[in-house]
């Protein structure tokens, strides 16, 4: 049974990675995407050696130690160096995976520096809708967000009724908006066009319209924009 899970996960896969142009995760327009790409699939890969690793040695041993092959007999007590190798193997695998992820939390929190003239925008969530308020250009929008290209954006992330969790796949991960509690993220679009945003942690029968268009311009235009919306 775990083999044939095994097999499911490496045709799955495959098949993922065949179509990934249509995946959002895969299909980075912002830095943070970019990196969370990078950490996907370097974790596939990394599962794939694994897992012909396994494969390939598994095959050696039912060849080699067979019935009814009297050159090996398969019985061995004790062997301290195959013993701490398949110690050290899993630590070398868990700190060559955690290294690149650990690195990578710690950037997605760093606040972004002041000469990079962040943009702050409060996302609130409420009645299945999000709300999105520009406190410096005194805008506020239901379900639709325009941001400048290549400028960091601040979210203030909170929510007026049930726990939500904030995300714009091809920006970066998602981060969860509480009641009583403003959370900060931060999120920057590298290409301009449209990306899609919503809710992803289920809250009940309004979950699947909980969603948001993310409208990604120039400076100009996006000034432009502020001028026309006031």
């Amino acid at each position: 049974m775990s083999k044939f899970k095994s097999l499911l996960l490496l045709f799955g896969s495959l098949i993922l990675l065949s179509g990934c142009s249509n995946v959002e995760v895969l299909n980075p327009k912002g830095p943070m995407a970019s990196d969370t790409k990078f950490l996907i699939m370097y974790s596939i890969i990394f599962m794939l050696v694994i897992i012909a690793a396994v494969v390939i040695l598994f095959t050696v041993f039912l060849y080699k130690y067979r019935i009814g092959n009297t050159k090996e007999s398969g019985k061995m007590h004790h062997n301290s160096l195959m013993e701490t190798i398949w110690f050290i193997i899993p630590v070398i695998i868990v700190i060559a995976l955690a290294i690149p992820t650990v690195n990578s939390l710690y950037n997605y929190e760093e606040k972004p520096q002041k000469e990079d003239d962040p943009l702050v925008v409060y996302a609130t969530s409420a009645g299945y809708k999000w709300f999105f308020s520009y406190p410096e250009q005194k805008i506020e929008t239901v379900n639709h967000l325009t941001i400048p290209k290549d400028r960091p954006v601040v979210f203030k992330l909170q929510s007026m009724d049930m726990m939500t969790s904030f995300w714009i796949p091809q920006l970066g991960g998602q981060k969860y908006a509480m009641t009583g509690m403003t959370m900060d993220w931060t999120l920057t679009a590298s290409e301009e066009g449209t990306f899609r945003g919503r809710n992803s942690n289920f809250n009940g029968e309004g979950f699947e319209r909980q969603t948001f268009d993310v409208n990604s311009v120039s400076q100009s235009k996006f000034e432009d924009w502020v001028k026309d919306a006031q």
